[in-house]
Protein backbone atom coordinates (compact mmCIF):
# COMPACT_ATOMS: atom_id res chain seq x y z
CA UNK A 1 0.00 0.00 0.00
CA UNK A 2 1.44 3.47 -1.09
CA UNK A 3 -1.08 6.07 0.06
CA UNK A 4 1.04 6.30 2.00
CA UNK A 5 1.61 4.18 5.30
CA UNK A 6 4.92 1.68 4.88
CA UNK A 7 5.51 -0.22 7.54
CA UNK A 8 6.73 -3.93 8.85
CA UNK A 9 4.66 -7.15 9.45
CA UNK A 10 6.45 -9.84 11.05
CA UNK A 11 4.08 -12.43 11.73
CA UNK A 12 4.95 -14.25 14.96
CA UNK A 13 3.55 -17.27 13.57
CA UNK A 14 6.43 -17.16 10.80
CA UNK A 15 8.60 -15.95 13.36
CA UNK A 16 7.90 -19.26 15.74
CA UNK A 17 8.75 -21.38 12.62
CA UNK A 18 11.67 -20.55 12.05
CA UNK A 19 12.77 -20.39 15.78
CA UNK A 20 11.57 -24.11 16.09
CA UNK A 21 14.34 -25.07 14.95
CA UNK A 22 13.12 -29.02 14.86
CA UNK A 23 12.33 -31.66 12.71
CA UNK A 24 8.69 -29.93 12.66
CA UNK A 25 9.84 -26.49 10.71
CA UNK A 26 8.36 -27.85 7.22
CA UNK A 27 4.70 -28.37 9.13
CA UNK A 28 4.84 -25.42 10.66
CA UNK A 29 5.93 -23.47 7.52
CA UNK A 30 3.02 -25.05 6.01
CA UNK A 31 0.63 -24.14 8.86
CA UNK A 32 1.77 -20.43 8.46
CA UNK A 33 0.85 -20.12 5.14
CA UNK A 34 -2.51 -21.91 5.66
CA UNK A 35 -3.09 -19.49 8.42
CA UNK A 36 -2.12 -16.16 6.30
CA UNK A 37 -4.15 -17.44 3.14
CA UNK A 38 -7.62 -17.89 5.23
CA UNK A 39 -6.59 -14.39 7.29
CA UNK A 40 -6.35 -12.66 3.34
CA UNK A 41 -9.08 -14.42 2.26
CA UNK A 42 -11.67 -13.40 5.05
CA UNK A 43 -10.16 -9.67 4.79
CA UNK A 44 -11.26 -10.16 1.24
CA UNK A 45 -15.09 -10.95 2.67
CA UNK A 46 -14.90 -8.08 4.63
CA UNK A 47 -13.57 -5.87 1.88
CA UNK A 48 -16.26 -6.57 -0.19
CA UNK A 49 -19.12 -5.99 2.79
CA UNK A 50 -17.11 -3.10 3.60
CA UNK A 51 -18.20 -1.65 -0.32
CA UNK A 52 -22.02 -2.53 0.27
CA UNK A 53 -22.18 -0.92 3.62
CA UNK A 54 -20.79 2.32 1.79
CA UNK A 55 -23.08 1.90 -1.23
CA UNK A 56 -25.80 2.22 1.70
CA UNK A 57 -24.42 4.74 2.91
CA UNK A 58 -22.98 3.34 6.19
CA UNK A 59 -19.79 4.74 6.34
CA UNK A 60 -18.66 4.11 9.68
CA UNK A 61 -19.86 0.51 9.50
CA UNK A 62 -17.81 -0.20 6.62
CA UNK A 63 -15.16 1.66 7.96
CA UNK A 64 -15.56 -0.83 11.67
CA UNK A 65 -15.72 -3.75 8.82
CA UNK A 66 -12.31 -2.86 7.88
CA UNK A 67 -10.98 -2.21 10.57
CA UNK A 68 -12.05 -6.10 11.57
CA UNK A 69 -9.90 -7.22 8.10
CA UNK A 70 -6.97 -4.85 9.38
CA UNK A 71 -7.08 -6.76 12.68
CA UNK A 72 -7.53 -10.41 11.58
CA UNK A 73 -4.96 -9.61 8.33
CA UNK A 74 -2.06 -7.75 9.60
CA UNK A 75 -0.05 -8.20 6.37
CA UNK A 76 -3.02 -7.53 3.68
CA UNK A 77 -2.65 -4.10 1.49
CA UNK A 78 -6.54 -4.85 0.06
CA UNK A 79 -8.13 -3.98 3.04
CA UNK A 80 -6.05 -0.97 3.89
CA UNK A 81 -6.01 0.61 0.75
CA UNK A 82 -10.10 0.50 0.69
CA UNK A 83 -9.99 1.95 4.60
CA UNK A 84 -7.80 4.72 2.84
CA UNK A 85 -11.14 5.32 0.33
CA UNK A 86 -13.05 5.93 3.03
CA UNK A 87 -10.79 7.77 5.52
CA UNK A 88 -12.75 10.96 4.89
CA UNK A 89 -16.49 10.01 4.12
CA UNK A 90 -18.93 10.95 6.72
CA UNK A 91 -22.70 10.99 6.95
CA UNK A 92 -24.72 10.03 10.13
CA UNK A 93 -26.24 6.32 8.93
CA UNK A 94 -29.97 6.28 7.74
CA UNK A 95 -31.66 4.04 9.85
CA UNK A 96 -33.04 1.99 6.81
CA UNK A 97 -28.91 1.14 6.05
CA UNK A 98 -28.19 0.40 9.88
CA UNK A 99 -30.78 -2.06 9.96
CA UNK A 100 -29.82 -3.78 6.92
CA UNK A 101 -26.38 -3.30 7.79
CA UNK A 102 -26.72 -6.05 10.54
CA UNK A 103 -28.32 -8.67 8.01
CA UNK A 104 -25.17 -8.25 5.90
CA UNK A 105 -22.90 -8.68 8.10
CA UNK A 106 -23.65 -11.67 10.45
CA UNK A 107 -23.33 -13.93 7.19
CA UNK A 108 -20.14 -12.78 6.42
CA UNK A 109 -18.86 -12.78 10.12
CA UNK A 110 -20.05 -16.20 10.14
CA UNK A 111 -18.43 -17.24 7.07
CA UNK A 112 -15.13 -16.21 7.81
CA UNK A 113 -15.06 -17.56 11.57
CA UNK A 114 -15.72 -20.89 9.92
CA UNK A 115 -12.69 -20.54 7.77
CA UNK A 116 -10.48 -19.67 10.38
CA UNK A 117 -11.95 -22.28 12.84
CA UNK A 118 -10.70 -24.99 10.03
CA UNK A 119 -6.80 -23.64 10.66
CA UNK A 120 -7.52 -23.48 14.39
CA UNK A 121 -8.21 -27.05 14.30
CA UNK A 122 -4.82 -27.45 12.49
CA UNK A 123 -2.74 -25.36 14.55
CA UNK A 124 -4.45 -27.21 17.51
CA UNK A 125 -3.85 -30.72 16.25
CA UNK A 126 0.27 -29.18 15.64
CA UNK A 127 0.06 -28.20 19.56
CA UNK A 128 1.34 -25.04 18.47
CA UNK A 129 -0.35 -22.85 21.65
CA UNK A 130 0.58 -19.20 20.63
CA UNK A 131 -0.39 -19.33 16.86
CA UNK A 132 -3.67 -20.79 18.01
CA UNK A 133 -4.38 -18.58 20.96
CA UNK A 134 -3.69 -15.48 18.32
CA UNK A 135 -6.24 -16.93 15.58
CA UNK A 136 -9.06 -17.95 18.42
CA UNK A 137 -8.63 -14.27 19.58
CA UNK A 138 -9.41 -12.79 16.21
CA UNK A 139 -12.08 -15.07 15.73
CA UNK A 140 -13.23 -14.56 18.98
CA UNK A 141 -12.60 -10.49 19.22
CA UNK A 142 -13.30 -9.91 15.36
CA UNK A 143 -16.50 -11.98 14.73
CA UNK A 144 -18.00 -12.97 17.30
CA UNK A 145 -17.24 -16.42 16.19
CA UNK A 146 -18.81 -18.51 19.48
CA UNK A 147 -20.38 -21.09 17.07
CA UNK A 148 -17.30 -21.68 14.80
CA UNK A 149 -15.24 -21.75 18.31
CA UNK A 150 -17.69 -24.43 19.95
CA UNK A 151 -15.23 -27.66 19.44
CA UNK A 152 -12.30 -26.06 21.56
CA UNK A 153 -12.57 -25.10 25.12
CA UNK A 154 -11.03 -21.92 26.10
CA UNK A 155 -10.09 -19.34 28.59
CA UNK A 156 -9.53 -15.78 28.27
CA UNK A 157 -6.21 -14.78 30.07
CA UNK A 158 -5.96 -11.00 31.42
CA UNK A 159 -2.42 -11.59 31.28
CA UNK A 160 -1.49 -12.29 27.43
CA UNK A 161 -4.70 -10.46 26.41
CA UNK A 162 -5.37 -13.88 24.51
CA UNK A 163 -7.87 -16.64 24.44
CA UNK A 164 -5.92 -19.84 25.63
CA UNK A 165 -6.66 -23.46 25.09
CA UNK A 166 -7.78 -24.18 28.38
CA UNK A 167 -5.06 -26.64 28.57
CA UNK A 168 -2.35 -24.19 27.81
CA UNK A 169 -3.92 -21.93 30.23
CA UNK A 170 -3.20 -24.35 33.18
CA UNK A 171 0.38 -25.19 31.92
CA UNK A 172 1.02 -21.78 32.09
CA UNK A 173 -0.09 -21.22 35.47
CA UNK A 174 2.33 -23.38 36.99
CA UNK A 175 4.84 -21.56 35.55
CA UNK A 176 6.31 -23.47 32.12
CA UNK A 177 6.38 -21.58 28.89
CA UNK A 178 6.37 -22.41 25.04
CA UNK A 179 9.75 -21.22 23.85
CA UNK A 180 11.26 -21.59 20.65
CA UNK A 181 8.94 -24.43 19.54
CA UNK A 182 8.54 -26.50 22.85
CA UNK A 183 6.99 -26.18 26.45
CA UNK A 184 9.72 -25.84 28.94
CA UNK A 185 9.00 -26.51 32.72
CA UNK A 186 8.83 -23.94 34.99
CA UNK A 187 12.35 -25.22 36.61
CA UNK A 188 14.03 -24.63 33.45
CA UNK A 189 12.18 -21.26 32.66
CA UNK A 190 13.95 -19.94 35.86
CA UNK A 191 17.24 -21.10 34.82
CA UNK A 192 17.00 -18.78 31.51
CA UNK A 193 15.76 -15.76 33.31
CA UNK A 194 18.51 -16.07 35.88
CA UNK A 195 20.86 -16.41 33.11
CA UNK A 196 19.45 -12.69 31.93
CA UNK A 197 18.86 -11.60 34.82
CA UNK A 198 21.97 -8.93 34.29
CA UNK A 199 22.22 -6.17 32.18
CA UNK A 200 25.44 -7.60 30.31
CA UNK A 201 22.66 -10.24 28.99
CA UNK A 202 19.67 -8.93 28.93
CA UNK A 203 16.43 -10.62 27.46
CA UNK A 204 16.10 -9.11 23.77
CA UNK A 205 12.72 -9.94 22.41
CA UNK A 206 11.60 -8.72 18.83
CA UNK A 207 9.18 -8.40 16.61
CA UNK A 208 11.13 -6.84 13.65
CA UNK A 209 10.01 -3.63 14.60
CA UNK A 210 10.41 -3.12 18.24
CA UNK A 211 12.46 -4.73 20.63
CA UNK A 212 12.09 -5.38 23.91
CA UNK A 213 15.15 -5.69 26.72
CA UNK A 214 14.61 -6.47 30.24
CA UNK A 215 16.50 -7.82 33.12
CA UNK A 216 13.16 -9.18 34.40
CA UNK A 217 11.29 -12.52 33.07
CA UNK A 218 11.17 -13.74 29.79
CA UNK A 219 7.30 -13.85 30.10
CA UNK A 220 7.31 -9.89 30.99
CA UNK A 221 9.48 -9.49 27.98
CA UNK A 222 6.79 -11.30 25.80
CA UNK A 223 3.76 -9.42 27.17
CA UNK A 224 5.26 -6.45 26.24
CA UNK A 225 6.30 -7.09 23.25
CA UNK A 226 2.63 -9.06 22.04
CA UNK A 227 1.22 -5.60 23.55
CA UNK A 228 3.43 -3.09 21.70
CA UNK A 229 2.93 -4.86 18.25
CA UNK A 230 -0.89 -5.05 18.67
CA UNK A 231 -0.90 -1.53 19.37
CA UNK A 232 1.56 -0.37 16.61
CA UNK A 233 -0.93 -2.02 14.53
CA UNK A 234 -3.55 0.10 15.95
CA UNK A 235 -2.12 3.19 15.53
CA UNK A 236 -1.09 2.78 12.56
CA UNK A 237 -3.93 0.99 10.92
CA UNK A 238 -5.63 4.27 12.22
CA UNK A 239 -4.07 6.43 9.67
CA UNK A 240 -3.88 4.66 6.91
CA UNK A 241 -3.78 6.27 3.71
CA UNK A 242 -3.82 9.91 5.66
CA UNK A 243 -0.12 10.38 6.68
CA UNK A 244 2.73 9.92 5.61
CA UNK A 245 4.26 7.29 7.95
CA UNK A 246 7.44 5.04 7.36
CA UNK A 247 8.88 2.44 8.94
CA UNK A 248 12.29 3.61 10.10
CA UNK A 249 15.64 1.10 9.05
CA UNK A 250 16.60 -0.77 12.57
CA UNK A 251 14.55 -1.47 15.45
CA UNK A 252 12.86 0.74 18.28
CA UNK A 253 14.07 -0.16 21.52
CA UNK A 254 11.99 -0.74 24.28
CA UNK A 255 13.61 -1.00 27.59
CA UNK A 256 11.75 -2.12 30.69
CA UNK A 257 13.12 -2.46 34.02
CA UNK A 258 11.95 -3.93 37.66
CA UNK A 259 13.08 -0.75 39.92
CA UNK A 260 13.41 2.87 39.81
CA UNK A 261 17.46 2.90 40.15
CA UNK A 262 17.54 0.86 37.06
CA UNK A 263 15.03 2.96 35.27
CA UNK A 264 17.19 5.90 36.23
CA UNK A 265 20.63 4.26 35.03
CA UNK A 266 19.52 3.00 31.69
CA UNK A 267 18.14 6.57 30.75
CA UNK A 268 21.35 7.97 31.95
CA UNK A 269 23.13 6.01 29.60
CA UNK A 270 21.33 7.98 27.05
CA UNK A 271 23.94 11.04 26.27
CA UNK A 272 22.93 14.57 27.79
CA UNK A 273 19.89 12.47 29.60
CA UNK A 274 20.08 13.61 33.44
CA UNK A 275 16.13 14.33 33.76
CA UNK A 276 14.43 11.11 35.55
CA UNK A 277 10.41 11.59 35.08
CA UNK A 278 7.95 10.92 37.61
CA UNK A 279 6.32 8.71 35.50
CA UNK A 280 6.52 4.86 34.62
CA UNK A 281 7.52 5.11 30.87
CA UNK A 282 9.35 7.81 28.86
CA UNK A 283 9.90 8.02 25.27
CA UNK A 284 13.14 10.01 24.23
CA UNK A 285 12.92 11.83 21.55
CA UNK A 286 15.79 13.06 19.57
CA UNK A 287 17.30 13.94 16.03
CA UNK A 288 18.20 11.04 15.14
CA UNK A 289 16.25 7.83 14.28
CA UNK A 290 15.72 4.98 16.65
CA UNK A 291 14.86 7.06 19.67
CA UNK A 292 14.72 4.44 22.94
CA UNK A 293 11.21 4.23 24.97
CA UNK A 294 11.74 3.55 28.69
CA UNK A 295 9.64 1.76 31.20
CA UNK A 296 9.42 0.92 34.81
CA UNK A 297 6.75 -1.23 37.11
CA UNK A 298 8.55 1.17 39.95
CA UNK A 299 7.60 4.61 38.53
CA UNK A 300 7.83 7.64 41.01
CA UNK A 301 5.10 9.58 42.46
CA UNK A 302 5.17 13.13 42.06
CA UNK A 303 6.09 14.11 45.91
CA UNK A 304 9.49 11.62 45.14
CA UNK A 305 8.51 8.49 46.55
CA UNK A 306 8.61 5.03 44.70
CA UNK A 307 5.41 3.09 43.88
CA UNK A 308 5.70 -0.19 42.74
CA UNK A 309 2.68 -0.82 39.88
CA UNK A 310 1.28 -4.01 38.48
CA UNK A 311 0.86 -4.57 34.45
CA UNK A 312 -2.53 -2.72 34.40
CA UNK A 313 -0.92 0.27 36.28
CA UNK A 314 2.14 0.11 33.53
CA UNK A 315 -0.01 0.46 30.27
CA UNK A 316 -1.99 3.25 29.92
CA UNK A 317 1.11 5.28 30.26
CA UNK A 318 3.51 2.77 28.18
CA UNK A 319 0.99 3.49 25.68
CA UNK A 320 1.23 6.93 25.26
CA UNK A 321 4.88 6.95 25.29
CA UNK A 322 4.98 3.93 22.49
CA UNK A 323 2.57 6.57 20.40
CA UNK A 324 5.08 9.18 20.75
CA UNK A 325 7.79 6.44 19.42
CA UNK A 326 5.73 5.40 16.69
CA UNK A 327 4.68 8.64 15.15
CA UNK A 328 7.89 10.68 15.72
CA UNK A 329 10.14 7.54 14.62
CA UNK A 330 8.07 6.95 11.81
CA UNK A 331 8.03 10.48 10.62
CA UNK A 332 11.80 10.90 10.26
CA UNK A 333 12.13 10.25 6.82
CA UNK A 334 11.12 13.63 6.36
CA UNK A 335 12.23 15.55 9.52
CA UNK A 336 12.85 19.11 9.48
CA UNK A 337 13.62 19.26 12.67
CA UNK A 338 13.17 19.53 16.54
CA UNK A 339 10.33 22.07 16.33
CA UNK A 340 6.78 21.20 18.60
CA UNK A 341 3.30 21.78 19.48
CA UNK A 342 2.23 20.55 22.82
CA UNK A 343 -1.40 19.93 22.52
CA UNK A 344 -1.61 17.95 18.88
CA UNK A 345 1.50 16.04 20.42
CA UNK A 346 0.52 15.20 23.65
CA UNK A 347 -3.24 15.23 22.99
CA UNK A 348 -3.11 12.65 20.06
CA UNK A 349 -0.31 10.14 22.08
CA UNK A 350 -2.94 10.33 24.85
CA UNK A 351 -5.67 9.70 22.80
CA UNK A 352 -3.74 7.01 21.10
CA UNK A 353 -3.27 5.54 24.57
CA UNK A 354 -7.24 5.12 25.31
CA UNK A 355 -7.60 2.57 22.54
CA UNK A 356 -7.50 -1.00 24.64
CA UNK A 357 -8.43 -4.35 23.92
CA UNK A 358 -11.87 -5.65 25.49
CA UNK A 359 -11.35 -9.70 24.88
CA UNK A 360 -9.02 -9.01 22.26
CA UNK A 361 -10.82 -6.43 20.43
CA UNK A 362 -8.74 -3.13 20.36
CA UNK A 363 -11.35 0.01 19.88
CA UNK A 364 -11.54 3.43 21.63
CA UNK A 365 -12.55 4.03 25.50
CA UNK A 366 -13.94 7.05 26.54
CA UNK A 367 -13.86 5.72 30.35
CA UNK A 368 -15.21 7.40 33.49
CA UNK A 369 -11.60 6.37 35.33
CA UNK A 370 -8.18 4.62 33.81
CA UNK A 371 -5.80 2.19 35.48
CA UNK A 372 -3.06 4.46 36.61
CA UNK A 373 -0.24 3.62 38.25
CA UNK A 374 -1.00 1.85 41.80
CA UNK A 375 -4.51 3.29 41.28
CA UNK A 376 -7.14 5.46 39.01
CA UNK A 377 -7.35 8.91 37.58
CA UNK A 378 -10.56 10.34 36.00
CA UNK A 379 -10.45 9.64 32.40
CA UNK A 380 -10.18 12.39 29.74
CA UNK A 381 -13.39 12.27 28.14
CA UNK A 382 -14.95 12.51 31.73
CA UNK A 383 -13.15 15.22 33.44
CA UNK A 384 -13.43 17.49 30.06
CA UNK A 385 -17.54 17.01 29.96
CA UNK A 386 -17.84 17.27 33.95
CA UNK A 387 -15.94 20.67 34.21
CA UNK A 388 -16.19 22.04 30.74
CA UNK A 389 -16.73 25.39 32.01
CA UNK A 390 -13.24 25.66 33.15
CA UNK A 391 -11.71 25.12 29.90
CA UNK A 392 -9.74 27.59 28.20
CA UNK A 393 -11.48 29.15 24.95
CA UNK A 394 -10.34 27.27 21.63
CA UNK A 395 -8.84 30.39 20.60
CA UNK A 396 -6.26 30.67 23.29
CA UNK A 397 -5.77 26.69 23.35
CA UNK A 398 -5.46 26.07 19.48
CA UNK A 399 -2.86 28.73 19.31
CA UNK A 400 -0.72 27.70 22.44
CA UNK A 401 2.35 25.83 21.08
CA UNK A 402 3.92 24.76 24.80
CA UNK A 403 3.36 21.45 26.29
CA UNK A 404 0.98 20.34 28.52
CA UNK A 405 1.98 20.94 32.47
CA UNK A 406 -1.09 19.42 34.82
CA UNK A 407 -2.62 16.52 34.37
CA UNK A 408 -6.32 18.32 33.53
CA UNK A 409 -4.56 20.02 30.28
CA UNK A 410 -3.49 16.69 28.99
CA UNK A 411 -7.08 15.71 29.62
CA UNK A 412 -8.58 18.53 27.80
CA UNK A 413 -6.07 18.35 25.02
CA UNK A 414 -7.09 14.27 24.84
CA UNK A 415 -10.44 15.37 23.72
CA UNK A 416 -9.60 18.54 21.62
CA UNK A 417 -7.92 16.02 19.47
CA UNK A 418 -10.87 13.80 18.94
CA UNK A 419 -12.94 16.51 18.41
CA UNK A 420 -10.84 17.69 15.26
CA UNK A 421 -10.71 14.32 13.91
CA UNK A 422 -13.80 12.93 14.86
CA UNK A 423 -16.02 15.81 15.55
CA UNK A 424 -18.77 17.83 13.05
CA UNK A 425 -18.69 14.87 10.84
CA UNK A 426 -14.88 14.34 10.15
CA UNK A 427 -14.85 18.07 8.49
CA UNK A 428 -11.52 18.82 10.18
CA UNK A 429 -10.14 15.49 9.57
CA UNK A 430 -7.63 16.24 6.80
CA UNK A 431 -6.27 19.46 8.71
CA UNK A 432 -5.85 18.05 11.99
CA UNK A 433 -3.39 15.55 10.33
CA UNK A 434 -1.58 17.67 8.07
CA UNK A 435 -0.88 19.28 11.21
CA UNK A 436 -0.22 16.24 13.16
CA UNK A 437 2.41 15.17 10.08
CA UNK A 438 4.33 19.04 10.81
CA UNK A 439 4.39 18.82 14.07
CA UNK A 440 5.72 15.00 13.87
CA UNK A 441 8.25 16.05 11.70
CA UNK A 442 9.03 19.05 13.72
CA UNK A 443 8.69 21.60 10.92
CA UNK A 444 6.16 23.89 13.52
CA UNK A 445 6.12 26.75 15.06
CA UNK A 446 3.94 29.21 16.43
CA UNK A 447 2.03 30.15 13.33
CA UNK A 448 1.51 26.58 11.95
CA UNK A 449 -1.96 26.34 12.97
CA UNK A 450 -2.56 28.95 11.63
CA UNK A 451 -1.39 27.95 7.86
CA UNK A 452 -2.96 24.76 8.23
CA UNK A 453 -6.41 25.60 9.09
CA UNK A 454 -6.76 28.96 7.56
CA UNK A 455 -8.56 31.84 8.98
CA UNK A 456 -10.66 30.22 11.56
CA UNK A 457 -14.48 31.45 12.95
CA UNK A 458 -13.49 30.46 16.75
CA UNK A 459 -17.27 31.20 18.00
CA UNK A 460 -18.32 28.92 15.17
CA UNK A 461 -15.82 26.51 16.27
CA UNK A 462 -15.93 26.92 20.02
CA UNK A 463 -19.85 25.72 19.46
CA UNK A 464 -18.86 22.26 17.18
CA UNK A 465 -16.16 21.77 20.34
CA UNK A 466 -18.93 22.23 23.10
CA UNK A 467 -21.36 20.18 20.88
CA UNK A 468 -18.73 17.16 20.73
CA UNK A 469 -18.11 17.33 23.96
CA UNK A 470 -21.98 17.28 25.45
CA UNK A 471 -22.57 14.17 22.76
CA UNK A 472 -19.69 11.91 24.38
CA UNK A 473 -21.09 8.85 25.85
CA UNK A 474 -18.87 8.08 28.84
CA UNK A 475 -18.15 4.43 29.51
CA UNK A 476 -18.31 3.48 33.54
Amino acid sequence: MRSRIVWIVLSVAALAARAAGGPNDARVAALTKQDSAAREKCADDLVRLARGLAEQKAFEEARDELRRAMAIAPADAGCRKEFAKLASAAGKTPDAAREKSTAMREPVHAHCAAVLADVLKAWDGADRPDEFARLATSVKAELSGDAALAGFELEWSEDFGLWLRKKDAARLATGAEFIDGAWVEAADVAKQDAAHADWKKPWVLSDGVHEVRTTMSRLTAKRVLEHVSEFRRVVLDEFTGEWDLKAPRGVLPVIVTATQSEFAAKIREIPAQNNIPNAAAVYLRGSTALNPCFATFEPKDTDGSTKKVGWPGLLFTLRHEIAHQILFEYSKQASGGMGSIGWCSEGLANLLACFEPVKGHWRLRRRAEIPFATGYIPGAFAWVQSNFAEVAPLSKLLVDIGDPTTATAYFVDTVLVDFLLEGDGRRHRASMIKLAQLVHQGRCDATTFGKVFGKVDFPKLQSEWQAFVRSIEIEK
